[in-house]
């Protein structure tokens, strides 16, 4: 049993497949993991910088739509401020506001 695990050990990181587990296995080892990790630390910078430029789109999108609210709010105050001159236009008054 012993004899199995040993094998299955010294297969498994055994790179240069001489059939001892020496230092230049863990230059090897070391190399491939570098490797690994440096492909996976450039997908997630990739996928930050993809976050960022999403976040300043969301960001301009925001303030765009901040400033259409505040003109249809502005508009919204006027037709409320102009709905009471047509009653009173309607009743026979005066025109108010701007004359022509």
């Amino acid at each position: 049993m012993w004899t199995s695990i040993k094998n299955w050990f010294v297969n498994l990181f055994d790179v240069n497949k001489d059939g001892k587990l020496t230092a230049e296995d863990q230059e090897a080892m070391r190399a491939v993991a570098d490797l690994h990790w440096r492909k996976a630390n450039e997908k997630i910078n990739e996928a930050v910088q993809e976050v960022k430029e999403v976040a300043a789109e969301v960001e301009y999108r925001v303030g765009r739509v901040k400033e259409e609210v505040a003109d249809v709010v502005s508009a919204v105050k006027e037709v409320a401020s102009q709905a009471g001159d047509v009653v009173g236009a309607a009743k026979g008054g005066k025109r108010k506001g701007r004359k022509k």
